[in-house]
């Protein structure tokens, strides 16, 4: 079973959207959604593996979210989420005047790093599972960092 580490704001529609991923996966993949403290939590009570050492993720980030500025602070206000590491970004919700230049410029900043996949949609229910599944199994293909590797900053 391959693990996926799940980032972004609580919400029902995300939720729904792991849930149906982890449906459709039939085994093959696991979700562990993730918060800053229950990152640590892991680490400190070693009840699970910590998070950043799984080897994908999925950043699932509403379109108006209020606090995606700029292109440039969005790894800031992802710092959980590694983007050194196999990734696959999820922008949902209607695209409007004030979101479409972030969304672009965004897509625009990530789409060159190879180990990053870039995907929106209007409602996350649209995006196919086979597709999001797809995508990780294509980033299988790149070379995975190791978490003992002092570049990988941990």
């Amino acid at each position: 079973m391959k693990r996926i580490v799940v980032y972004g704001n609580a919400s029902k529609e995300k939720e729904k959207f792991v849930n149906d991923l982890q449906v459709s996966s039939q085994g093959d993949f696991s979700f562990q959604s993730s918060t800053h403290n229950s990152r640590f939590n892991a680490i400190d009570n070693g009840i699970a593996a910590p998070v950043h050492t799984a080897p994908w993720q999925l950043l699932v980030v509403p379109q108006h979210d209020a606090h995606l500025e700029t292109a440039t602070n969005f790894e800031t206000t992802y710092f959980q989420c590694d983007f050194a590491r196999p990734l696959v970004v999820v922008f949902y919700g209607k695209e409007n005047e004030k979101t479409a230049p972030f969304i672009e410029a965004c897509q625009s900043y990530l789409a060159g790093q190879p180990n990053v996949v870039v995907l929106s949609a209007e409602k996350l229910e649209d995006l196919k599972a086979s597709k999001i599944l797809g995508e990780f199994t294509n980033l299988e293909n790149l070379p995975q960092p190791s978490p003992n590797d002092p570049s990988m900053g941990l």
